[in-house]
């Protein structure tokens, strides 16, 4: 495992830097390991998130060792993603007996107009914005920040957003899981009971115009086939960039 002393020898790589979960592990900004073949000069990386979400990079030469390391490092849970993965891995995946995986298609998302849109949405009556910094440690749970963030004094310190309450209750929220290089993964989540009333296009745009003012570009990524989440992110102009293979991962016993 790489000491933080060394993450800048991983730092370098652009494709890395697509997905700002890996990111902030690799800036130190969020909770995270890295492992590297070669501490001085690496060519293969593997960097995981503490929510599990993980990115492999490099020319791999022995699927087999690495299969055995990705399934005998305890510090890598046993139900896992990875971003991006290639052809080749995923082929030697299939022959492999110590996993179980899911193979799905996601896709990156931005805005092509750096302006907040002409028309705003309403809001029932019932329903009131608030700032999710005021989330309080029960919704902090019930909405599952702690995948990314440590602490809910952490969230308040380092991420921002947006909830929509209904009687001083949480029903909906927008948020950053992550932020690095000035670039934000956005999550969303609105209570089961509460959807289809578009509670989350209300909380998005007003999380777009925080993004804004504050010059932090909104990331969106998906399941291509979630057509609400696209649906809902279209209507602020927002177009594919980069679709990739997902990979989900689960160790056998």
């Amino acid at each position: 495992m790489l000491s933080e002393d060394n993450y800048p020898v991983v730092q370098q790589c652009l494709k890395m830097q697509l997905f700002p979960i890996i990111a902030s592990v690799i800036n130190s900004q969020q909770e995270g390991k890295i492992f590297v073949d070669d501490p001085i000069n690496p060519k293969v990386i593997f960097i995981i998130h503490k929510c599990s979400f993980a990115f492999l990079y490099g020319d791999v030469t022995n699927y087999t060792a690495l299969f055995e390391f990705l399934y005998k490092e305890k510090s890598i849970p046993q139900y896992f993603h990875i971003y991006d993965t290639g052809t080749a891995f995923n082929e030697h995946l299939k022959s492999s007996h110590l996993f179980n995986f899911k193979l799905r298609e996601r896709m990156r998302l931005k805005r092509v107009d750096d302006r907040l849109p002409k028309k705003s949405v309403d809001i029932a009556e019932q329903y009131e914005l608030t700032p999710a910094d005021q989330i309080s440690a029960t919704d902090f749970d019930v909405f599952e920040l702690g995948k990314y963030w440590p602490s809910l004094q952490d969230f308040k310190e380092n991420g921002f957003g947006w909830l929509v309450t209904d009687n001083n209750k949480a029903v909906c929220i927008c948020y950053t899981a992550s932020i690095a290089n000035n670039v934000c993964e956005t999550d969303i989540l609105t209570l089961p009971e509460y959807r289809g009333l578009g509670l989350a296009t209300v909380v998005c745009e007003k999380m777009l115009a925080t993004c804004l003012e504050r010059n932090i570009e909104m990331g969106w990524d998906v399941f291509v086939d979630n057509y609400a989440s696209i649906k809902t992110i279209e209507k602020f102009d927002y177009e594919p960039f980069y679709n990739y293979l997902f990979t989900s991962i689960y160790k056998l016993i």
